[in-house]
């Protein structure tokens, strides 16, 4: 009976390892993907920021070119 407990435990405690190292390696894909998101949506970030600016400059010019008629 003492041999096939730990026998027993043992199988419970690899079944617990392997699971573990699932969750572990799902966790990392996971961490991996939401990095590329914020690394996408910095980028576009600043995109829009970059678009921002040269519509504010151009608005700009359009004032002073009205200015100068």
């Amino acid at each position: 009976e003492s041999f096939s407990d730990f026998l027993s435990a043992t199988e419970t405690v690899k079944s617990i390892s392997e699971s573990d190292q699932q969750l572990l390696e799902e966790l990392d894909q996971q961490h991996k993907e939401l990095q590329a998101l914020k690394d996408k949506l910095e980028k576009d970030k600043q995109e829009l920021e970059d678009a921002k600016q040269d519509l504010e400059d151009q608005k700009a010019e359009l004032v002073t070119a009205k200015a100068d008629y």
